[in-house]
């Protein structure tokens, strides 16, 4: 059985194989957010690398009331200035 012990410990090692500050493009929020997650933990609500930090997101999320129609107005009006194709308009419109 996995722990999330054994999930970070994974995540660092796949870390430590790609030196990503190393990378011109890479920007230094998310070289922080991949190396040095204490540095930029106040902007999120958990270490993304834990998983019961999901699980409790998913659920406070889950339980926030949210405007539906003004959402998918929004999200229609995003899609039609990027000239959007109609099946992702419909798509849009089912959710």
């Amino acid at each position: 059985m996995s722990t999330d012990s054994d999930a970070v410990s994974t995540a660092r090692m796949v870390r430590a194989s790609l030196d990503i500050a190393g990378l011109r493009w890479v920007k230094p929020f998310q070289v922080a957010y991949e190396l040095d997650f204490d540095r930029v933990s106040s902007f999120f609500a958990g270490h993304p690398q834990q998983p019961g930090v999901w699980a409790d997101t998913i659920a406070r999320v889950g339980r926030l009331s949210r405007d539906h129609v003004a959402m998918a107005a929004c999200l229609d009006a995003q899609l039609a200035a990027r000239a959007a194709p109609a099946e992702a308009r419909a798509g849009a419109a089912r959710l």
